[in-house]
Parts: structure tokens; C-alpha cells; sequence
């Protein structure tokens, strides 16, 4: 009997444990920053030589708080009049002659992503209670281990959601670029304007956060004359060609110290501390039986 109540005890305090853990992510949710991204983007070579563009975003449970810094206009606008608008890859006449996009995220995928992150929340908080509850029955063994089983698995949910889900929310409706297809690495393809592209690009990831760079290289069309154009989309012109554009940047989303923290502690929480008890219990429980068995054969 003893017995039966330390685990409960113990069982019980990890629950708590849990509950307090879940609450205090509540209020960081409310409090904190959930991440923050930037994206750089320069061309390295052609008429817009040193133009750039820097997006910051900030984003917590109010929204994306996004900043835009633009540099070289003047080199863009030269770029601009120096080419011609109505140079396209045969077929693609009818798309769009925008040499340069930027279309920043709206709030509704975060907001959907967020309600989200709260309703999972939520459910875990309930789920846990609820467990809490269960301790207070007998016979739901079966029941409990469930519980336990479910809540562990909602966690990592949880956390891939907050980490991971929510950047991807937000930078899957930044549109910024041209109207390219999208080449493989160091292949080479061709978009509406933009020929003989070439890529290369590499991603590092931490629990501090994930960083994009990326470099790549194609010939505008526009710049060529168009006598020229056949031949240059049939074979890449010479790389001191002055149609050449070539451009590098980088993309990356940081987050926070108390998420960071959160992968820990959850780490600690629900699958460490649960694993000890298990084999603490587990070895409470065969201690007893060697012992008797032990004292059984020395009667013999």
C-alpha cells in the first residue's frame, strides 16, 4: 500500500510539475516575442550593383511587427530603363514583365497559426487535468498510461508547431524575387525574363534557429539585344556579359531564449522524468519479489 501511494505521490507532483510548466508558456506566449526573422538580398553584379533590400519581422501574439529597408533605388531605376520590358522567353509572353516582386505576409496566416498554438495549449492544460483526475480512480492503469502516452505526443506537436510551424506561416506568404521557376541546385533553368539561372544555396540549423544562404547568377533578356536574344537563351552568353545578374542573401528565422528553454524542459518533463519513475517503480516493485524468493530458497 505504501507503495501505491509514493507513485501516486510522485506521479501527482509530476503532473503539477507539467501543469505549471504549460502555464508559464502561456504567459511567454502573451509576453514574448514567438520569433524573429530577417531576409537580405543583394545583387553582387549587373546595373543594380549594390542595390539591396533587408526585412526584419518581429513576431509575437499581436501579430508580425515587419520593417523594410530598401537601398539603391536609384541603381534599380536605372536598371529599369536600361532594359526592355517586353523581352521574354518564347511562351511566356503573357506573364508578368515585374523584374522585381516583394509581397509581404498578411496577418491571416498567423493568425491561424496562432489560434492554433493557443487551442493546442489549451488542450494540453485540460488533457493534464484530466489526467490529474485520473489519478484519484482505481483500476484506470490502462487509462492513465494513455493519458500519459497522448499528452507526451501533443507536446511535440505543440512544440514543432510554436518552433517550427509559425515561421514557416509567416514565410510562406513572403513573396520576394521575380517570376522564376525554381531551378535545382547547381542546375540551370529559365523564367519569364531571367536565363541560364544558376543556384546554390546551403541551410544550417541550431535550437538557436535556422539560417538560408543562398547566391545565384542568370542573364536578363531585357539587356540583350534583341537580335541576340535567340542565341542567348539557346547558350549562356560570356560572364562579362553586362546582361549579367548575379545576387547573394540570406534568410533566417532566431528564436527566443524561453523557447529554447521550452525544448529543454519539455524534453526534462515529459519524457526523462517520466522514464525515471518508471524504472524506479519498476525496480521498487522487483526488490521485494528477489528478496522473498532469495529467502524461499534459503528455507530449502
Amino acid at each position: 500500500m505504501a507503495l501505491v501511494r509514493r507513485k501516486a505521490l510522485a506521479q501527482a507532483a509530476l503532473l503539477a510539475l507539467q501543469v505549471v510548466l504549460l502555464l508559464s508558456v502561456a504567459d511567454a506566449l502573451r509576453e514574448q516575442t514567438w520569433f524573429t526573422s530577417s531576409l537580405s538580398f543583394t545583387f553582387t553584379d549587373g546595373p543594380q550593383e549594390g542595390a539591396s533590400l533587408n526585412i526584419t519581422a518581429s513576431v509575437d501574439d499581436e501579430g508580425a511587427h515587419q520593417e523594410v529597408d530598401l537601398f539603391g533605388v536609384l541603381r534599380l531605376l536605372r536598371w529599369q530603363n536600361e532594359r526592355d520590358p517586353t523581352a521574354f522567353v518564347p511562351g511566356t509572353e503573357n506573364a508578368s514583365s515585374d523584374a522585381f516582386t516583394l509581397d509581404l505576409p498578411g496577418p491571416s496566416n498567423l493568425e491561424e497559426q496562432g489560434g492554433r498554438v493557443w487551442s493546442l495549449l489549451w488542450a494540453l492544460v485540460a488533457l493534464s487535468v484530466f489526467r490529474g483526475a485520473l489519478l484519484a480512480m482505481a483500476g484506470a492503469e490502462r487509462l492513465r498510461q494513455l493519458g500519459a502516452v497522448l499528452t507526451s505526443g501533443l507536446v511535440v506537436v505543440f512544440v514543432a508547431m510554436l518552433i517550427i510551424g509559425t515561421p514557416l506561416a509567416w514565410a510562406s506568404s513572403l513573396d520576394v524575387g521575380s517570376r522564376l521557376q525554381e531551378p535545382e541546385a547547381g542546375g540551370e533553368v529559365n523564367g519569364t525574363w531571367l536565363v541560364h539561372v544558376q543556384h546554390d544555396a546551403s541551410t544550417s540549423a541550431s535550437l538557436e534557429g535556422i539560417s538560408y544562404t543562398f547566391q545565384g547568377s542568370g542573364f536578363d533578356l531585357g539587356l540583350i539585344p534583341s537580335e541576340d536574344r535567340a542565341a542567348a537563351i539557346e547558350s549562356a552568353p560570356s560572364a562579362e556579359n553586362t546582361s549579367r545578374l548575379a545576387w547573394e542573401g540570406e534568410a533566417r528565422w532566431d528564436l527566443p531564449v524561453w523557447q529554447q528553454d521550452l525544448v529543454l524542459w519539455a524534453s526534462v518533463a515529459w519524457f526523462a522524468l517520466p522514464m525515471v519513475l518508471g524504472v524506479l517503480s519498476r525496480a521498487s516493485i522487483d526488490a521485494p519479489r528477489a528478496l522473498f524468493a532469495s529467502g524461499a530458497t534459503e528455507e530449502e
